[in-house]
């Protein structure tokens, strides 16, 4: 709000070496002069004084004018032109008037903000919300006992901006079980090769055919002293087993083509009431693409008015008949990917892959000799009472 009364009464942009600065600003401190947006880059430094103040008092040696700017600067450019006057007077009650009300609203969880604003809508508060009257206590109680997601919702005030802090609601907590007794079985078919076992005791044996679902390693393990005791089987049980896939890739296929046609609309956010313009879409096919900025004055002050900007573009589908080359390069691409997530899980010890080709595509298929950890924990269930 500062920026745009600085703005409606002009202010002038200044530099000075960084060695001068004392003085300057020995200077501004002793006429009472307020400046704004300082900085320095350590040889220059940069601040800005209202037009008044600058008419008044003047500035000190040293001091160089960047840029003068401001509402009554750029009017009296444009004297002639009346209607911007009446224009610019109206704009500045409204902007004065609507400090009453909430402009906006920023939420802290960009991933549920639609939901979240529409909880608050229905406990209370929204854009256009007036502000004397807005007990912002009162919605945050109704904003909680509405919603089973969040545990903590805070709202606070600053000017016509409402910022909302929120906390989710941890559920579904699984407590921990890392002790819990469990088996270990085989997740698939195969042959043996190798184990170690860290908890628990071995049924199997090196050389072994296994089918899935059999026992590897038992979760109740036999000790001399203390008897049998259940508890978690921790192990790894290496063995040799095939895994087979295929994949195939059509000869004619749907393109995605866009035509060149597009239709735009613009939808302005103002106190809760939205105002759309321009024409509506009525492709059958289209994608949509939606931009959200704030509208400005003269380029340079923001307004608290969101204009959403949606340009839909539409597209058709195009049948197209590949070569065989492109099929196969293509089948293959899709082998190599399928193959890669296969074979992440073990060592890969021998590949028969056969290709079929046909006037409706190319289909690849393969089986892999393996070797991969077939341990498989599954739990325990012990009689309660």
């Amino acid at each position: 709000m500062n920026r745009l009364i600085n703005f409606f009464l002009g202010y002038s942009e200044y530099t000075c070496p960084e060695g001068a600065s004392a003085d300057v600003l020995g200077f501004l401190l002793e006429n009472k002069i307020p400046f704004f947006d300082e900085y320095s880059d350590g040889e220059t430094v940069y601040f800005s004084v209202l037009s008044k103040y600058e008419k008044r008092h003047g500035m000190p040696c040293g001091c160089k004018r960047v840029r003068s700017d401001g509402f009554l600067l750029r009017l009296k450019r444009k004297k002639h032109r009346a209607g911007l006057l009446f224009g610019a007077v109206f704009c500045a009650f409204a902007i004065a008037f609507s400090t009453n009300f909430v402009w906006d609203i920023e939420i802290d969880d960009k991933e549920n903000e639609e939901k979240l604003l529409a909880v608050l809508n229905d406990a209370g508060l929204k854009t256009g919300s007036y502000i004397p009257t807005l007990e912002e206590d009162i919605v945050e109680i109704k904003a909680l006992l509405s919603t089973d997601e969040f545990s903590y919702i805070s709202i606070t005030l600053e000017g016509t901006v409402a910022h909302v802090q929120t906390e989710k609601r941890v559920t579904g907590v699984i407590p921990d079980d890392s002790t819990a007794p469990s088996n270990l079985i085989a997740s698939s078919d195969g042959v043996i090769v190798r184990y170690e076992v860290y908890s628990g005791d071995s049924v199997c044996r090196v050389g072994q055919t296994v089918e899935k679902g059999e026992l590897l390693i038992s979760g109740f393990d036999e000790t001399a002293h203390n008897g049998t005791r259940v508890v978690r089987a921790r192990g790894a049980v290496y063995a040799e087993v095939e895994k087979s896939f295929s994949v195939s890739f059509p000869a004619e296929v749907q393109e995605k083509v866009y035509t060149g046609k597009e239709c735009v609309q613009k939808r302005f956010s103002v106190c809760g009431l939205e105002m759309v313009t321009g024409i509506e879409c009525d492709f059958e096919l289209f994608d949509e693409e939606s931009k959200k900025h704030k509208l400005t004055v003269f380029g340079t002050v923001e307004l608290p008015v969101y204009v959403t900007e949606t340009v839909y573009r539409e597209y058709e589908y195009k049948t197209c008949i590949l070569t065989r080359e492109q099929t196969e390069l293509m089948a293959r691409r899709e082998y190599l990917k399928k193959l890669e997530e296969v074979s992440r899980d073990g060592q890969v010890l021998y590949r028969d892959v056969k290709k079929t080709n046909s006037e409706e595509g190319v289909s690849i298929s393969c089986t892999l000799g393996m070797v991969c950890n077939i341990a498989k924990e599954e739990r325990i269930g012990l009689p309660t009472g």
